[in-house]
């Protein structure tokens, strides 16, 4: 589930995350099984519900869990109650009360604003991955995926942008690696191997131009030089 919704007010948000759950019963067939009156109740019924009827734990995946967020630091207040709707939304994730119907649970996000609980320490069952260096290449492209995905498509590319002007005539395609993992080297959590944004990258090759792509709808600003 993506928690990329609408987020005008904390009321818009609380509204969607809702009507996403409720899609996802019918879709379950477990028709009107679950319920609640909160986002996080509804959830956490949807939780018990799934795993009950299985009879095992379930896999609760959540991705952008910091979209409603950093699309509002403009307004503090607003990113302020929607970080609080956020936090109630995956508190059946987080309690320890609900550990018995969950097998894994993966939380993905720019940021963890959301799970950056004030006056509460980080949830002891979640690992934070991303300070970690053995998980520094798990979601973007390294040198050799780069390498074996594209590198039949680099003289074609470099062709391209050569003729639209974006790379210069005597540039080979080492150079053009070079101006690509600046541009979408997007995470770097040991702060030393840049994996590649795979949503940037898929787009770069076919449009055959540089653009923040995933980016500028969050942060637009320039590429790392």
């Amino acid at each position: 589930m993506s928690l990329a919704l609408e987020s005008g007010s904390p009321e818009i948000l609380e509204a969607n995350l809702l009507a996403s759950l409720q899609k996802i019963a019918p879709a379950a067939k477990l028709g009107d099984k679950v319920s609640g009156p909160t986002s996080g109740k509804n959830f956490k019924s949807l939780i018990r519900t799934l795993s009950q009827e299985s009879k095992a734990k379930i896999a609760a995946l959540i991705d952008d869990i910091d979209a409603p967020v950093t699309a509002n630091l403009a307004n503090l207040r607003l990113a302020e109650g929607d970080s609080k709707i956020i936090r109630q939304f995956l508190d059946p994730l987080i309690s320890a009360s609900n550990q018995q119907f969950i097998g894994f649970t993966l939380v993905a996000g720019a940021t963890n604003f959301p799970l950056a609980l004030p006056k509460r320490s980080w949830p002891a069952h979640l690992k934070n991955t991303s300070s970690r260096p053995q998980y520094s290449g798990l979601v973007g492209f390294d040198l050799t995926e780069f390498a074996s995905l594209f590198g039949d498509r680099m003289e074609e590319t470099l062709a391209s942008l050569q003729k639209s002007g974006q790379m210069d005539r005597s540039a080979t395609t080492l150079d053009l690696r070079e101006k690509i993992f600046p541009w979408y080297g997007g995470y770097a959590w040991t702060g030393e191997f840049w994996a590649l944004n795979p949503f940037s990258t898929l787009k770069f090759f076919p449009r055959e131009k540089f653009d923040l792509y995933w980016s500028s709808n969050i942060w637009p600003t320039p590429p790392r030089a």
